[in-house]
């Protein structure tokens, strides 16, 4: 009472007007304090409002309380005890029903305010939820009815299905996604994008978001192309997004089409300037300029290689689509290295034509590498002062043309190798061959082409030319070595390389001819030419095989000039040179130096001129004939001239081979003048001092010595000077050689 006072009087000291509340349990109204002290826990109490704690027992009556009681129904405090504490019924009392989990169960309090399951209890049917008020809901209208795992179809509940199964809502899926806009395939997770055109449009059957393929268009911007520049559009990424700001593509090498940049090209026009095209890979090639390099190899290269062979692609495969890149890219004097799997060998003959087409100035190097044949030709324009070719090898791996390896023969008619017309072929180090059985040439030149032996073009690779019979034992012979012809007025060049100690050309093992010039021809070879087989010795009969020149080993047809110097032309089963007249006239030969051995006649002409200075005509059966077609008149002059003089001896019929006019001849005859002209045999060397001369009858069975004495019987073998008709032989100025006959 004494505190209760005291704080009376300290308010009305203060003039503090005070309400009275439940934790103070005074009021003052009007400056004057009235009320009891509040009531302490478990005091008897009428209202709320008397308790010290502001709590009279569960509702308002009964004894003053310390905290709020539960008031859960059935299990809730019935009253406060006299210390304040709440009272709840007993434990063991029913409470009714719980639904928990989606578990149903009996029921009871705690002893503490709660209603608590008092067992194990069951779980809902029908997989369906517990619906808040202590019980399972007796059918489903939301996925939230049914127990998780389960959407509500119908009033039931359904199993949701697992990602990648099909769904018809987002509610059929484990992941509560159903393909981009619910119906589909169950996702695995959300897509990061399904606005269109490149968001999601369904998952599939791992639950993998689908999106459209990359490269759809999307955004605003458009696929466009100018000025070889192409502008690309917005597109998407297949990841769901639409790409920004793309890129523009440069068309180099090629040029833009109608709106974006050309894929692959078909004609020169496809390709930025300066560029070509290889039709065959549809690409656009560039850096093949006159005087560079390419490769080719049959074996290892590839002609769908894009512009194989050059600028660090792969070979090419062919000849002819190396060529054919030459004639598009306009690149003159290219170098072509030609090899058989980096290697030489045969080249293959399904991969090329039988003649493979040379021209654009290319120099064609391969060493050791034989092929069937190739064609000398313009083959592009503009082609000025590029209508020629160079084919060469080395010197210990010579290239070949017309023979296999293998010691075979592929020679395509009519010649191994054809010079076209206006063409010039520069060829060294290299073994070229015909074919006796179908009638194919070595080489062919044309009337108006050229050939020159012995070097190519720079004169930077020399080398020997061997037409026929190089190293293969067995080899079939060719049918003419070098055929020099003639068109519209125009005849054929052959020339040599200027070269030292060595043969710029030998021919041999050739049936028809060696060579032959027709109308027009010009021929001049100065070093060192060899037609035919060398024989084993030096005599009679000595000649391992006459296979060349069943006909003439040099044939001069017409206006045909040839100059052989330091030559030799040796077992020949015909003519060593035959002249012959045509239409158009008389043909013109002029040697020096040279060896004739081993012929049935070294040198026949019935037309035309033959001048002969230095040169020996040894072990024929003939030396020469000067005779007559009838019309014509030929024209031997041994004299030398300032060209030096010549040695005409040792003639046998050992060396005679029945051929034409000598059919019924029985001696060797070193000169013989079957015709009404005088022939020139001044300042030579002979094998007697006189020299004999005798008139003959056309056998030479009967004759008469007409000098003052005959050293060799008439009719018989090694007569120096014959004349068969009322031409005559001149015989002045002249020497007994020193070099003695062997005998046949």
């Amino acid at each position: 009472m004494r505190n209760a006072l005291a704080t009376v009087v300290l308010l009305s000291l203060l003039g503090t007007a005070c309400l009275q509340s439940a934790t103070t349990g005074f009021t003052n109204v009007g400056g004057t304090t009235t009320g009891t002290a509040p009531l302490p826990p478990g005091a008897p109490c009428a209202s709320n409002g008397v308790c010290g704690s502001g709590i009279c027992g569960p509702d308002g009556t009964g004894n003053c309380c310390v905290l709020t009681c539960s008031s859960e129904p059935v299990c809730g405090a019935t009253a406060c005890n006299d210390a304040g504490a709440c009272l709840y019924p007993s434990a063991e009392t029913a409470c009714g029903m719980t639904c928990t989990n989606a578990t149903l169960a009996s029921a009871s309090c705690n002893g503490s305010g709660s209603c608590q399951p008092a067992g194990t209890g069951t779980a809902c049917p029908d997989n369906l939820a517990c619906n808040g008020d202590g019980g399972c809901y007796a059918s489903c209208s939301t996925l939230r009815d049914c127990v998780a795992g389960f959407n509500c179809e119908d009033g039931n509940c359904v199993p949701q299905v697992q990602a990648g199964e099909n769904c018809a809502d987002n509610f059929d899926c484990l992941s509560g996604i159903c393909g981009a806009d619910g119906v589909g395939h169950c996702c695995a997770t959300a897509c990061a994008s399904t606005t269109a055109p490149c968001g999601a449009t369904d998952c599939d059957g791992t639950g993998a978001c689908v999106y459209p393929a990359a490269g759809g268009p999307c955004g605003s911007v458009l696929l466009s192309c100018a000025a070889g520049v192409q502008t690309n559009p917005t597109l998407c990424d297949g990841l769901g997004a639409c790409t920004s700001s793309p890129p523009t593509t440069d068309c180099a090498p090629l040029i833009c089409g109608a709106n974006a940049c050309l894929k692959g090209c078909t004609t020169v026009a496809d390709c930025v300037a300066g560029d070509f095209c290889d039709p065959v890979s549809s690409s656009c090639c560039s850096g093949l300029v006159d005087g560079g390099e390419i490769s080719v190899d049959v074996q290892a290269g590839s002609d769908t290689t894009s512009c194989c062979g050059y600028g660090g692609a792969s070979p090419c495969q062919t000849l002819t689509h190396v060529m054919q890149l030459i004639t598009l890219a306009q690149a003159p004097n290219v170098t072509i290295n030609a090899t058989i799997g980096d290697a030489g060998g045969d080249w293959q003959l399904n991969a090329e034509p039988a003649l493979i087409v040379l021209g654009w100035g290319v120099e064609l190097k391969a060493p050791g590498v034989f092929f069937t044949g190739f064609d000398i030709s313009t083959t592009g324009a503009p082609n000025d002062g590029l209508n020629n070719v160079s084919i060469v090898g080395t010197a210990t791996s010579p290239i070949g043309i017309g023979t296999a390896l293998g010691g075979g023969q592929w020679a395509p008619s009519p010649s191994a190798i054809s010079i076209e017309s206006g063409n010039t072929l520069y060829i060294a180090n290299a073994i070229v061959d015909g074919n006796d059985y179908t009638g194919t040439n070595a080489i062919g030149v044309a009337g108006g082409a050229t050939l020159v032996l012995g070097q190519d073009r720079s004169a930077a690779i020399t080398g020997t030319v061997y037409v026929g019979g190089y190293v293969f034992d067995g080899i079939r012979p060719g049918w003419d070595g070098i055929v020099c012809g003639t068109a519209n007025g125009l005849g054929c060049t052959v020339r040599d390389a200027p070269l030292v100690g060595s043969s710029s050309v030998i021919i041999q093992e050739q049936s028809n001819r060696d060579i032959d010039a027709e109308d027009y021809s010009s021929i001049v070879l100065t070093s060192a030419p060899v037609i035919g087989q060398a024989p084993t010795s030096l005599g009679f009969g000595t000649c391992p095989d006459k296979q060349d020149g069943s006909v003439a080993g040099v044939l001069l047809n017409g206006l045909a000039s040839v100059t052989l110097d330091n030559a030799t032309v040796q077992c020949i089963t015909g003519y060593g040179f035959e002249l012959l007249a045509s239409s158009n006239g008389s043909p013109r030969l002029t040697l020096s130096h040279a060896t004739i051995q081993n012929t049935n006649a070294g040198v026949y002409a019935s037309a035309g001129t033959a001048a002969v200075s230095s040169s020996s005509i040894w072990y024929n059966f003939v030396g020469v004939d000067q005779d007559t077609d009838g019309t014509n008149v030929g024209t031997i002059d041994l004299s030398g001239g300032d060209g030096g003089r010549n040695t005409v001896i040792c003639s046998s019929d050992n060396e005679m081979d029945y051929h034409g006019s000598y059919l019924n001849l029985v001696a060797g005859i070193s000169v013989l003048n079957d015709s009404s002209a005088t022939l020139n045999a001044s300042n030579l060397f002979w094998d007697t001092s006189g020299p004999d001369l005798f008139m003959c009858d056309s056998q030479a069975e009967t004759c008469a010595c007409e000098i003052a004495a005959c050293t060799e019987a008439d009719g018989a073998d090694g007569m120096d000077a014959v004349y068969t008709s009322s031409g005559t032989i001149t015989t002045t100025g002249n020497q007994l050689s020193n070099a003695k006959c062997l005998s046949p």
